[in-house]
C-alpha cells in the first residue's frame, strides 16, 4: 500500500503524528494512549500496515478505501476522522457504543 494512502487511514482513525525517527515516523492514538512507527517507505507492505492498525487498536485500512472510494462515486461527503469528543463523531467509521446497562441489571 502506498504509504500516503495508509497514513490518510492512520488520521482519519485520529491517529496523529507524534515524532521523527531516524528510519521511522511515529504515531500515537491519544484516545487509546497507544504508538507504533511507520516505516518511510514509498511502499508498506499489507502485513506491516495491518500490525501497525493492530497497535494503534484501529480497524484495518481495507474496508475503509472501499467506502471511501464508494462515497466518492455516489458524490457524498466520506465519514469525519474519529475526534475524542464523542459528540461531533455523528458520521464516522468508528465510535465508541456507551453500555447503558450497569452490572446488575436484569437482577
Amino acid at each position: 500500500m502506498k504509504r500516503e494512502e495508509f497514513i490518510k487511514h492512520l488520521r482519519l482513525h485520529g491517529c496523529e503524528f507524534l515524532r521523527e525517527g531516524s528510519n521511522h515516523t511515529v504515531y500515537v492514538n491519544r484516545r487509546e494512549k497507544k504508538a507504533s512507527t511507520v516505516p518511510r517507505h514509498r511502499e508498506i507492505d499489507e502485513g506491516l500496515c495491518l500490525k501497525i492498525c493492530k497497535d494503534l487498536n484501529i480497524p484495518s485500512h481495507n474496508y475503509q478505501s472501499f467506502l471511501i472510494e464508494l462515497c466518492s462515486l455516489l458524490g457524498v461527503a466520506p465519514p469525519d476522522p474519529t475526534t475524542t469528543d464523542d459528540r461531533q463523531n455523528a458520521y464516522v467509521f468508528e465510535r465508541a457504543v456507551p453500555n447503558f446497562y450497569s452490572d446488575d441489571a436484569g437482577k
